[in-house]
């Protein structure tokens, strides 16, 4: 029985263990609209060989000044900001760091953030670290359900619940829950945006 209570009791004590934050990080709203838009036109694009590679995935590592073949989640979510960025030319900073790391990325946002509520919400950056290393990955959250449910946009992810999550063959709409591990990763933090709206 002790054995058992463990196992059940071990996934909330390891939550725990590595609290999750949120960290808000001011974003002019027409550049947030704009980057989401772009964001929601990569839905569907795939890889040409399932070696990071094809026309898109290597402009989205050309963003961050890397060539085909590595993973790209954190590049995606760069490429749809800096493309963003394009329509407002000097009027509005990128905020997100230009990195193909996710917690490179999450990281440099936290540095420039400030510690907010831990509830999701439609824009957040969703961060996952593995438990043994600094690899990881991150998605967008583009709609909320309950019990910490929320849909995102992921690059470099697979199109289902199998295959590999964090470095899959395309960007892909996905189910995940903020309290769940992807894999082996634990679910790290969010990075939300405070907009001038």
């Amino acid at each position: 029985m002790r054995k058992f209570l463990c196992f059940l009791l071990f996934p909330f004590v390891f939550s725990h263990l590595y609290s999750q934050a949120k960290f808000i990080v001011p974003c002019d709203y027409l550049l947030l609209n704009k980057s989401k838009e772009i964001l929601l036109k990569q839905v569907g694009i795939k890889e040409k060989t399932n070696k990071n590679d094809g026309k898109e995935v290597e402009a989205y590592l050309a963003s961050v000044n890397l060539p085909k073949g590595f993973p790209y989640c954190a590049a995606g979510q760069y490429y749809c900001w800096k493309e963003a960025t394009k329509f407002y030319v000097g009027l509005y900073p990128n905020p997100v760091p230009k990195t193909a790391s996710a917690n490179g990325m999450y990281d440099g946002l936290m540095r420039k953030g400030i510690r907010g509520a831990f509830i999701p919400d439609i824009n957040d950056l969703i961060v996952w670290k593995n438990t043994h290393n600094y690899n990881g990955h991150i998605e967008r959250i583009i709609d909320v359900n309950q019990k910490g449910w929320v849909v995102t946009v992921g690059f470099n992810t697979s199109s289902g619940t199998k295959g590999n999550q964090r470095d899959g063959a395309g960007v892909y709409v996905r189910q995940r829950n903020v309290t769940h591990f992807l894999g082996r990763m634990y679910m790290r933090g969010l990075i939300g945006f405070r907009t001038n709206k």
